[in-house]
């Protein structure tokens, strides 16, 4: 009598399993085509020169579907159109819900910018290879005398190459400097200056005619806040944040009219 229960119960555990296995399949392979879709619809209406990566966290995602709220949404970009450069950006939302009515609501957002140091090069050049006649356009212009590498040390600051007049001849300097946020200006403060020829660093306040330079950052959407800056191996790193956010979907809606429909 035993034999037959046993099977039964073996046979319904195997049924259960396939059960589940088919629908934890069903529903990420609904979360990956929805990811696909709004990735192409992106690309489309950010004139990006690429999808970016869209994934859907939480589990499981049909259900988030049925309620109209995803527990988190990443997105990661390159490539983005900031003026006449392009930047990274890589974005994460928690709680993002569904347009009521014109609106998009999420819980929070943490976003980062990277601005590539070749960026950084070139902001120190007006276009035509002309010498800047104003602040750099882009964050994290280089010091006055600037002319040499953008780097980054492992302590989050910029490593800027340049040169001086010491003692008749022009040396090799390299400037460090701590990239900071303080409302909606960005300042990249000069620390200390290295003297590899003379094996000495120094205090940035030993070197006449540094400065500081400050960049106005532009104005973020009502919610948002700039909260960061670092220097990162592949450029310099801002980071913004947000909670209890809303955006009208209207200018979305438009540009999607022409990617694929806003369904």
């Amino acid at each position: 009598m035993r034999k037959p229960s046993f099977r039964k119960t073996l046979i319904l555990g195997a049924v259960t399993g396939c059960l589940l296995v088919a629908a934890v399949t069903t529903d990420r392979v609904a979360a990956s085509a929805a990811a696909d879709r709004l990735a192409d619809r992106l690309r489309c209406a950010g004139g990006l020169p690429s999808e970016p990566s869209v994934a859907f966290g939480g589990f499981p995602f049909l259900t988030q579907v049925a309620r109209g709220r995803f527990d988190g949404l990443r997105v990661t970009a390159a490539g983005v159109p900031a003026g006449r450069f392009r930047v990274g950006v890589e974005a994460t939302a928690t709680g993002v819900r569904l347009p009521e009515g014109e609106a998009v609501r999420a819980d929070s957002l943490t976003a980062t910018i990277t601005v590539g140091y070749d960026l950084l090069r070139e902001s120190s050049r007006e276009p035509g290879g002309a010498e800047p006649s104003g602040p750099a356009p882009i964050p994290g212009g280089p010091p006055a005398g600037f002319t040499g590498d953008v780097t980054a040390d492992d302590a989050g600051r910029l490593l800027l190459s340049t040169t001086r007049t010491m003692l008749g001849r022009e040396v090799p300097v390299t400037v460090v400097a701590a990239p900071e946020i303080a409302g909606t200006t960005l300042t990249v403060r000069p620390i200390e200056v290295e003297l590899p020829a003379m094996g000495l660093r120094l205090p940035a306040t030993r070197l006449p005619g540094l400065r500081a330079p400050r960049v106005d950052l532009p104005a973020l959407p009502t919610g948002l806040t700039w909260t960061g800056a670092a220097a990162g191996p592949d450029g310099l790193r801002l980071t913004v944040e947000g909670a209890g956010l809303v955006a009208d979907t209207r200018p979305a809606r438009a540009a999607a009219g022409g990617c694929g429909g806003a369904a």
